[in-house]
């Protein structure tokens, strides 16, 4: 019972809702019939009239703005006519000072006529004056133009007096001369003269310096009464333009206005019989779309508003940029011509010169690349690549430039078992090197970057696999606002203290390029506290056609056998792995007694290298080093075997080094290093290994159009020669860059399959000159050789014979075209070089100054 009453006591309460919704729909009908019905038609009439009145107030701005119109139309007319008055009035005076001073100095009679002909006929002074009054109907003409006018007469008076006396002189009062000569009465002293006298004293007449003020006071004038006359002009000009500028505003905001309330009114009108509950709610929800528009178009407003002022700052930082090294080369230029004979001073601005070019150059490509990247037209090019031999090379050149900042470079590589994969070379290292030049620009001296690489392993599949990078510097940071607009185009931090000049491209580049090889990049900074950049590569594992996808072609330690002595089963994986991915054959042993077991029954020279944990049971490293060192075989004592130890102070290390061992590595191991300390330490014991490793260097990425190698294989060979530097060997070796000059002439007029057969004849001709050297092909036209042994002892006469052989006379590989070779060499001096790069850029320099004293010889571009 209780639960029917329930139920009926809920009925009752609904009902009793529904009735009193029914009321309050009917009030607002009521209401809408009613009051609001009343107001809504009170409203309508109130917009019509507004309508009437701003529709008034805008033909009244039009008829204004069409008034204003035309008296700036008559003060440009006007302004004409001033200067065509003191145009005629010059003119005149010009012409009758040049007739009359032709006369008395020819006096030949044309003359005289022209003169009379110009005062009488074409009276250029008087239609001056003339339209001057037009001007000033109700005075005077201007008493500048006045004045010049006046001088003019006196200049006639001067000039009809030397006429007078040049006719008399030449005897033609008996012509029909003007009234003016003929009455004009010259005293009795000058009627008393000889001819030759009369026409000295015309030309002293014409030619005096009294004439000649006067005739610069006709231009001062002249010149007084255009400038006065402009002035006032413009100011009129500035006064009327102001006017019409305001009456187009108010014209336009009357312009919508009128539209707003005419459609306004035409709404009420037509909608004030209709108005509904409904109809209010699609009108509010109108209301709020319209609202939104307003707002996202504020907001595009905004945006807009601020591209633009980002481009003016990217405009005056641009002007800024490229003015300053401009401006240093041109001194530097200039004190080199006046300090030429000192050769050493000229050097170092060259060379100074050089740096700031290479500033300017990086702007120009920021600007440029920056274009490309805007117009889609940057190229991801993927190919295979090796992960240790890239970190190895990026960490070579962030070493450099960091340690030239002054800076602490920390590297740490974790660990890697998918090292070969596919990605665009080029482009990922841009992104890593771009956010560490960043990273530098911000950081103070003696402070700390740091560059990270791991492979997330738990994101590898039989395909893909992911990499991360991470450049972390202890720099100023940046704040929270600027922070989220860091990769927008044309943004740099406002701070002060924080402003390197830059155009704010860089970090809009570097999330470009990442964008476009499928990764993604994340900041995360705070002011005075340092940035932290991450980016993560999800990458394909490349594989070889019938291999697992190790990548045989770039691995550094191909064909050793390595002893490896470790008793951690983790540690010992990691190591396997490493040299494994390498190209090394691994020998694993558990503890100390089974590493030296194991050498001891190995063959001679068979074993190439051995990794020894230092801290191992049963027999721990040092001991084991010392039984190898004490046996009588001859690889016991040349054997390199590196450490592997948790201790780093000074005795730990000599301890080692007592013991007989070559080198250490730290725990936990880094795995480039790892690397780097068994090739130097290898290279550095044995040939036949040296002879592996250029084995495996041959075997490197080919150039397909040549068969040589490429750049890739040229780079890795210079690290392996930079290697040999490190370790202090006495290293010979030159570097010759051939440049092909007529390729671009061949491409354009035989097409490019010619334009690949002269590379390849070129390139065979390389080879065969270079018979002991790698030949790389590192560009469009361009070869490097490495010359070592033979080569580099007879480097002058296989360079001098190359030169002779490939010469705009002799050379017709192709028949309608000349082509040469551009050639430089640069030996290696340890005196000037740090290694392979130095080198490289003497040979460079050397490559130019030829191309530039062979021009003409064959078509080069």
């Amino acid at each position: 019972m209780m639960l029917m009453k329930h139920e009926a006591d809920t009925l009752s309460v609904e009902k009793q809702g529904e009735k009193k919704k029914k009321r309050q729909e009917k009030k607002k009908k009521r209401v809408y019939r009613g009051e609001s019905g009343n107001l809504l038609r009170i409203f309508a009439v109130f917009f019509a009239v507004a309508s009437i009145w701003v529709g008034y107030m805008l033909v009244r701005e039009t008829g204004n703005i069409s008034d204003y119109n035309k008296q700036l139309i008559d003060l440009q007319d006007d302004h004409i006519d001033y200067i065509q008055a003191a145009r005629y009035l010059r003119t005149g005076s010009d012409i009758l000072t040049e007739t009359a001073r032709n006369f008395v100095v020819t006096g030949k009679y044309e003359y005289l006529e022209n003169y009379f002909r110009e005062t009488n006929e074409d009276r250029h002074r008087e239609k001056g004056m003339s339209l001057l009054e037009e001007l000033y109907p109700l005075a005077e003409a201007s008493t500048k133009m006045s004045k010049a006018k006046n001088e003019s007469d006196e200049l006639m008076q001067s000039e009809i007096h030397a006429i007078a006396l040049v006719c008399l002189a030449q005897g033609y009062y008996d012509k029909d001369i003007p009234e003016q000569i003929l009455y004009y009465e010259l005293d009795p002293y000058e009627e008393s003269l000889k001819a030759d006298e009369q026409m000295e004293m015309a030309r002293s007449v014409m030619f005096n310096p009294a004439y000649e003020r006067i005739k610069q006071k006709i231009f001062e004038n002249t010149d007084e009464f255009v400038d006065e006359e402009i002035k006032y002009l413009n100011e009129r000009y500035s006064v009327i333009a102001g006017y019409l500028d305001a009456s187009l505003r108010y014209q336009r905001i009357f312009t919508y206005e009128f539209s707003v309330l005419l459609i306004a009114t035409i709404l009420l009108f037509l909608k004030q019989h209709n108005m509904s509950v409904m109809r209010g709610h699609e009108l509010l929800k109108l209301n709020a779309q319209l609202t939104a528009q307003k707002e996202e178009l504020a907001d595009a407003e905004k945006k807009t508003r601020e591209a633009n002022n980002a481009k003016n700052l990217f405009l005056a930082r641009m002007s800024d940029a490229i003015r300053t090294p401009v401006n240093k080369i041109i001194g530097l230029a200039d004190i080199a011509q006046r300090n030429a004979d000192d050769k050493k001073r000229t050097i170092n601005f060259l060379e100074q010169i050089d740096s700031t070019a290479q500033i300017l150059l990086e702007l120009i490509n920021d600007v440029l690349t920056l274009g490309r990247s805007e117009n889609g037209m940057v190229k991801i090019q993927n190919g295979p690549i090796n992960m240790l031999n890239f970190i190895e090379n990026c960490s070579s050149i962030i070493a450099s430039q960091i340690s030239d900042a002054g800076l602490i470079y920390i590297r740490d590589t974790g660990l890697i078992l998918h090292p070969n994969i596919i990605s665009d070379d080029l482009h990922l290292r841009q992104v890593i090197l771009n956010i560490v030049e960043n990273a530098i620009k911000f950081t103070h001296k003696g402070g700390r970057i740091t560059f990270s690489v791991y492979e997330e392993l738990e994101s590898v599949t039989d395909k893909k696999t992911t990499y991360r990078f991470i450049i972390e510097d202890t720099g100023v940071g940046m704040s929270e606002q600027y922070l989220s607009h860091i990769f927008e185009t044309f943004t740099t931090e406002q701070d002060d203290s924080n402003d390197d000049g830059s155009l704010g491209v860089g970090m809009s580049i570097t999330k470009r390029y990442v964008e476009l090889m499928g990764g993604s990049i994340e900041v995360e900074s705070e002011l005075q506290k340092g940035t932290r950049f991450t980016v993560t590569m999800p990458l394909e594992i490349y594989k070889s056609p019938g291999d697992s996808g190790r990548g045989d072609e770039e691995l550094r330690l191909a064909g050793s056998h390595i002893l490896v002595a470790e008793d951690d089963e983790v540690s010992m994986e990691i190591a396997r792995t490493t040299l494994v991915n390498e190209g090394a054959d691994v020998i694993a042993a558990e503890n100390g007694l089974v590493a030296l077991t194991l050498f001891k029954s190995s063959a001679e020279n068979s074993i190439d290298a051995i990794l020894m944990d230092v801290a191992m049971p049963v027999l721990d490293g040092i001991s084991v080093t010392k039984e190898i060192r004490a046996m009588n075989r001859q690889d016991a004592h040349t054997v390199p075997i590196i450490a592997m130890t948790a201790g780093n102070d000074e005795e730990d290390i000599n301890t080692l080094f007592d013991a007989g061992m070559n080198d250490y590595i730290s725990k936990p191991v880094d795995i480039t290093m790892l690397v780097k300390t068994m090739l130097g330490a290898m290279r550095r014991s044995t040939n036949e290994l040296a002879e592996r490793l250029e084995k495996a260097l041959q075997d490197a990425n080919t150039d397909s159009l040549t068969g040589v190698k490429n750049r890739n294989a040229f780079e890795l060979s210079s690290g392996r020669i930079d290697v040999e530097i490190e370790s202090g060997e006495e290293v010979d070796f030159a570097i010759v860059i051939c440049d092909v000059n007529g390729l671009k002439d061949v491409n354009d007029n035989l097409g490019h399959d010619e334009g690949n057969k002269l590379l390849i004849n070129s390139c065979r001709l390389i080879c065969r000159t270079f018979t002991h050297s790698p030949v790389f092909r590192i560009g469009g036209d361009e070869f490097v050789a490495i010359l070592r042994n033979d080569d580099y002892k007879n480097r002058d006469t296989l360079v001098g014979g190359l030169k002779k052989r490939m010469t705009a006379e002799n050379y017709n590989s192709m028949d309608i075209v000349n082509v040469s070779f551009a050639i430089g060499m640069a030996e290696y001096d340890p005196a000037l070089d740090s290694g392979c790069k130095d080198v490289f850029k003497r040979a460079d320099t050397l490559m130019y100054e030829h191309k530039k004293s062979i021009k003409g010889e064959g078509n080069i571009r």
